[in-house]
């Protein structure tokens, strides 16, 4: 089952497939030039909390990972907040309470409102919550 290296892959890869080409996807640790573009999604992976769960002996447990997998939304300052609300609904459609993996699931997303950042960008962020169990 998902280590935390997988769990993000998996999660990663199935939002991209998800987003298709909705907008550009920059990804953590990649270079990305956002020169031109009017809109675009950045992920980034953020453990919360790992534990062990399962019952029984040593040999059966589980070690679990809980974090969200955030959803950055960037749209050009002074645009009007609509389309990255919009971009924020979609996220939670393609996202939120599924079963990813076997062991992999998701809960419902949380939106943080960020504003406009100092490089002109304006930013909603989609937090959706995980559970992955490890074998």
């Amino acid at each position: 089952m998902p280590n935390l290296n997988d769990t993000r892959g998996i999660l990663v890869n199935y939002f991209k497939t998800a987003w298709g080409s909705t907008t550009k996807i920059a990804y953590q640790n990649v270079p990305f030039d956002d020169t031109g573009l009017t809109e675009y999604v950045e992920t980034k992976l953020i453990p919360l909390h790992d534990s062990n769960a399962c019952i029984g002996s040593y040999d059966t447990k589980r070690k679990r990972h809980e974090g969200v997998l955030a959803i950055f939304i960037y749209t050009k300052q002074n645009s009007s907040a609509f389309r990255a609300y919009e971009l924020a609904d979609l996220v939670a459609d393609y996202m939120d309470n599924k079963k990813i993996a076997s062991n992999l699931t998701t809960s419902a997303s949380i939106n943080y409102d960020e504003g406009v950042r100092k490089d002109g960008w304006y930013s909603v962020n989609v937090r959706i919550p995980f559970t992955s169990d490890e074998q």
